[in-house]
């Protein structure tokens, strides 16, 4: 090794190992609550033994990562990463484990086990270049999660954020805090004090993250230091589970081996052919491989989060890597949330007369009539108890206590609970030993031993208001106000303004989290455009990270050209068996908070005046219109169905193309579109009938909600170009309240009435046609599924499927599937869409116009 050269292998396996022991940490702690949560008697069953699996995970993980370092435990460290990320994503189809933090663990599992391979080459100069290209990923990683927070707070509009005033919020509002936090709170009060936080915060996340893209090894570590920091001071005052661990992991990646003070011992380089290329050669060429994608993925990721458009080439990267959870964009703490409403649950239980009394003492339980009381249940780790301290919690991240923060911020949006919340007290209530072992802790109550053991007669769940108990509060029990003290925790019970079923709801809560950072607001196209112009100024100073980590050649000695040559054929083979990898059908992305988007196949679709255009053609004949020829989709295009050269002076027939679905059926089912004659379907708009041979697809909004909207949006294209219009004005009554679908020349083409909607008794919207008449109305049929019954009560379509998740099947009377749709990304637009696919000779107005009122209607269910 030249003096003054900075290598990386002693950090790659520093880094690969931490990330082993981060995995045993992640699957014991999901091993003790997965048969409550995941198991077949769980809340949301998944699979058989899960806690048995995740245990056997951390053993593996636990005993990978504390293997002698040779060549072999660097491959042994490898494939126990994949494996163990594979499981971790079976796992991460349940609803409580789509956080940010579980999808970081599976990026951060794929570049640990490149990493790992960084052991195996003989030769020197491989080992380093490996190494440097692995710390690289992670580098780019880091940056990535830190400026997407940075950036996500700033775009968010948060009056707390821009004012500075966040502080004096979060540590009384944060999820499962210590009891360090009640201190911390009372220090932060003061606005000063806040805004000098805020500002630390975003200038460690924003500027200083750049010095992790430098090549200036003192900066990197400077960097370093600030991030772990800044976990430190987060992990201070609330339990975060493992995510402050993590960043602290990714944060050692920017560390050389001179700054961890080791070397790795020299091996000398084979030139055995054989064995070269197995343990130089192809090594080499699955990190570099991996560098390679992963290097433009994370530059369009950063344009996104930039409110910038990246290039194609990055996008395409993106999209291949985001697919399987490979690659995701991050925004931590987006908005700041002002209050503490926390879920209390109380059931009916008949109690002796002495445990009762000492229940009530305690303040456990009240008096409701007879013999019969209320019992309030205390989570474990969730604020509950007013006398009881918030737990410390290191490693472990406790699912149900967290999930349930975020149960009144939904309940405040839109005056519902999630499913997952009323299968979690259906199991409470007939006591399944797996879900009660979810509530029982150690050191609990007797009356809550007790009352666990019996089914209640009623259950009652209310949301509350919680403060810190101030100092002057510590000897009063109860306030003027309403107020119940105690040594730590001061509520108000219930809360009188909680907004109800039918009550319109005015505005919509700051979260804490950005599931999703794209929900944020798209910025202007001048800052869109600064931002972008900013941060490709500063992308170029990796290069010099990436000259201080490849550039070995101008440093050490050339190897041999056959070396060179034979790497450069093993680099070709290993990129042709990727890029074979990605060309195949990617699997389908566990539900994510988070994260819920994938990405789609993009090509053009025809605007609503071609629609209407080919399908006057093909009603009218071949001399009414324009003649010509369009290929739908483009021969070539990305996508999963057939491309046919549609005449569009005749009706051709199309082969029924088929496509793999998931979409509210078993996986691996096979739907095609069924060509039928028009005089089958009754037409609400009848210039949007699909001719036979083309398919129409566009994307729709996710901004329809159950309240009264005045809003305006537009049906785009895969590639966000405008088709058709959409007005809500639901401000009046009678027919001027609703959803009106207009062509881009302002056309009407049909409307959905909605003010019954919002009337008592409840009723569900009707379709009507562009002169008012009702064409159709909604039923309920199930939870998952809606029909829609024209006016002499015959069935036109029926839509079932997974309506939150937008995964909707659309199904004719005669029983077949016209429409399909999904979550999608659409360029150049910040907002959440989804997409439609529309089979041949099917009225793709109806179809818009149903899932529109279904929107509507499971609009609160929104995330």
């Amino acid at each position: 090794m030249l003096r003054g050269q900075r290598t990386f292998r002693f950090t790659a396996v520093v880094v690969s190992r931490l990330t082993l022991l981060l995995y045993s940490v992640m699957f014991a702690s999901l091993g003790r609550q997965a048969d409550g949560l995941m198991g077949p008697d769980g809340i949301s069953p998944l699979c058989r033994r899960p806690s048995l699996a995740a245990r056997i995970c951390a053993i593996v993980a636990l005993t990978a990562c504390f293997l002698p370092v040779c060549a072999m435990s660097g491959l042994i460290v490898a494939l126990a990463l994949v494996w163990l990320s594979v499981v971790y994503r079976g796992y991460m189809q349940a609803d409580f484990l789509h956080f940010q933090w579980d999808a970081l663990a599976m990026e951060m599992g794929a570049l640990a086990a490149i990493a790992a391979l960084a052991t195996i080459p003989r030769s020197d100069v491989v080992q380093e270049a490996c190494a440097a290209l692995a710390m690289h990923c992670f580098a780019l990683l880091g940056f990535k999660l830190m400026w997407g927070s940075c950036l996500c707070k700033l775009f968010s509009n948060c009056p707390e954020w821009n004012f500075g005033t966040a502080m004096q919020h979060h540590h009384r509002t944060t999820c499962l805090p210590k009891p360090m936090a009640r201190r911390l709170h009372r220090w932060s009060s003061s606005f000063q004090v806040s805004k000098a936080q805020v500002l630390a915060t975003l200038w460690v996340e924003g500027p200083f993250s750049l010095l992790a893209l430098l090549g200036w090894p003192l900066g990197r570590a400077v960097c370093a230091c600030l991030w772990c920091t800044l976990m430190v001071t987060i992990a201070a005052s609330g339990n975060y589970g493992f995510f402050n661990l993590q960043t602290c992991v990714i944060a050692t990646a920017l560390l050389d081996d001179r700054q961890f003070g080791q070397s790795m011992v020299s091996c000398p380089t084979s030139r055995n052919l054989q064995t070269w290329f197995l343990l130089d050669g192809l090594p080499w060429a699955l990190t570099f491989c991996y560098w390679a994608m992963y290097m433009p993925a994370t530059v369009s990721s950063l344009y996104r989060i930039s409110r910038a458009q990246p290039p194609e080439v990055c996008a395409e990267a993106e999209e291949l890597l985001f697919s399987r959870q490979l690659a995701c964009r991050y925004g931590l703490f987006a908005s700041m949330t002002t209050s503490r409403d926390e879920v209390v649950i109380r059931e009916l239980h008949a109690l002796p007369h002495e445990v009762a009394q000492q229940a009530e003492r305690d303040g456990l339980a009240s008096k409701a009539h007879d013999d019969k009381y209320w019992v309030e249940l205390a989570f474990p780790y969730k604020p509950g108890p007013l006398n009881r301290a918030p737990p410390v919690l290191l490693t472990h991240m406790p699912r149900l206590d967290w999930q349930l923060w975020f149960v009144s911020l939904q309940w405040e949006q839109s005056s519902k609970t999630p499913e997952w919340f009323q299968q979690f007290l259906q199991c409470l209530r007939e006591r399944r030993a797996s879900v009660v072992n979810l509530v029982a802790h150690r050191g609990q109550h007797p009356v809550q031993e007790l009352v666990l053991m019996q089914e209640p007669k009623d259950t009652r769940v209310t949301f509350e208001d919680y403060e810190y108990c101030l100092p002057s509060q510590l000897a009063i029990t109860k306030t003027d106000d309403g107020w119940e003290c105690g040594d730590w925790w001061c509520r108000r019970a219930p809360i009188p303004n909680l907004k109800s079923v039918e009550e319109p709801v005015d505005e919509e809560p700051a979260q804490k989290e950005s599931i999703e950072l794209d929900e944020a607001p798209m910025p202007s196209g001048s800052r869109a455009l600064g931002a972008h112009a900013r941060l490709w100024h500063h992308l170029k100073h990796s290069w010099g990270l990436l000259q201080t980590h490849v550039g070995l050649i101008s440093r050490r000695s050339v190897p041999d050209p056959a070396i060179l040559i034979l790497g450069l054929l093993s680099t070709i083979m290993a990129l042709t068996a990727v890029m074979a990898f990605c060309s195949a059908a990617p699997v389908p992305r566990p539900k994510v908070e988070t994260e819920g988007k994938r990405p789609v196949a993009r090509y053009p679709a025809p605007t609503a005046g071609e629609l209407a255009s080919a399908s006057r053609q093909m009603h009218n004949g071949p001399d009414q219109g324009a003649r010509g020829e369009r290929q739908y989709p483009p021969t070539g295009g990305a996508g999963p169905y057939s491309s046919v050269s549609v005449p569009a002076a005749s009706a051709a027939s199309l082969p029924p193309p088929k496509r793999p679905s998931h979409v509210g059926g078993e996986a691996g089912a096979m739907f095609s579109w069924s060509p039928r004659s028009s005089e089958e379907e009754d037409t609400l708009c009848p210039c949007l009938v699909v001719p036979e041979g083309m398919e129409f697809v566009f994307a729709v909004r996710e901004v329809l909600a159950d309240q009264r909207q005045e809003l305006s949006f537009s049906v785009v294209d895969l590639e966000g170009s405008p088709l058709s219009h959409i007005i809500v004005n639901e401000s009046g009554s009678g027919p001027q309240c609703g959803i009106f679908l207009q062509m881009l020349d302002r056309e009407p083409l049909a409307s959905i009435r909605t003010d019954m909607f919002f009337e008592k008794p409840r009723r569900l919207p009707e379709i009507c046609l562009p002169s008012g008449e009702v064409f159709c109305s909604l039923e309920r049929d199930g939870s998952r599924e809606y029909v829609l019954r024209d006016q002499h009560q015959q069935k036109l379509l029926r839509l079932q499927g997974n309506f939150r998740d937008k995964a909707v099947k659309v199904i004719s009377k005669s029983g077949q599937l016209v429409a399909l749709s999904e979550r999608c990304i659409i360029d150049l637009d910040g907002g959440t869409h989804y997409q439609v696919r529309v089979a041949p000779q099917t009225d793709a107005g109806l179809v818009l116009c149903s899932l529109l009122a279904v929107d509507k209607i499971e609009g609160g269910r929104l995330r």
